[in-house]
């Protein structure tokens, strides 16, 4: 089983499709910002809404998937 990539810090992220869509709910369709993982939770981390600022976390860094450029400009 490949290993999940962990988004680049400061990067551009979404909720990947792969996620259930019951979960996540309120993140999904949004552009954040990772801020990191955290330190004292291996696996999670937090993000930040593009367009509020809002901080969300924890959550796990595996439902994150870092933009592409292409993606980033829509």
């Amino acid at each position: 089983m490949p290993r999940h990539r962990v988004p680049r810090r400061m990067s551009l992220v979404w909720v990947s499709p792969n996620v259930p869509k019951r979960r996540y709910t309120f993140l999904r369709k949004q552009m954040l910002v990772f801020l990191g993982e955290i330190p004292n939770m291996t696996g999670w981390c937090a993000v930040a809404g593009c367009k509020t600022g809002r901080i969300y976390g924890p959550h796990e860094t595996k439902i994150f998937v870092e933009l592409t450029m292409k993606k980033a400009k829509q």
